[in-house]
């Protein structure tokens, strides 16, 4: 089997995807297909940028009028993130925040006392480890934000 980044069953979902001819009735299978194939190990680097096709489908039944936002609708928006894939993202996401404020404040301090030849490298893990925290928390950001779109007390406070 040849590796592919997107499979061939998230194709046409990502296409029709925030155009006029993707279909309402479509929207249950398509959040599906597309959040399996976002959330497999592999693609953690994705993060944000994936999230958005899923984020879209997620929300369209509920934006469209199609499908009435229900009080269970509260109950999922604060689950989804116990998920096991999810909450994976989640303390991963945290960690490479953590190492990238720790590494990038080495920098800041090199700065000031001066640099040194590890000042480079922590730079460099710095703003890799930030990149990998802003995808994977921004992809659970998105995820939730969409799941939140079932609540009705969520869409009455929105702007």
């Amino acid at each position: 089997m040849a590796f592919a980044l997107i499979r061939s069953q998230s194709r046409a979902f990502l296409e029709r995807a925030g155009t006029a001819d993707a279909r309402i009735a479509d929207a249950d299978r398509a959040a599906t297909v597309l959040r399996a194939d976002v959330e497999r190990w592999s693609r953690w680097w994705l993060g944000l940028l994936a999230f958005t096709a899923v984020s879209w489908w997620l929300r369209l039944p509920y934006t469209e009028g199609g499908r009435p936002r229900r009080a269970a609708g509260w109950l999922r928006a604060r689950l989804v993130n116990l998920e096991p894939r999810v909450l994976v993202r989640l303390v991963s996401g945290t960690l490479a925040l953590l190492l990238a404020v720790g590494a990038l404040a080495l920098v800041g301090r090199d700065l000031v006392v001066g640099t040194s030849p590890m000042t480079a490298a922590a730079l460099a893990v710095g703003l890799i480890a930030l990149a990998s925290a802003l995808g994977q928390l921004g992809g659970v950001l998105r995820l939730v934000s969409a799941v939140a779109e079932a609540d009705p007390l969520w869409a009455r406070i929105r702007p």
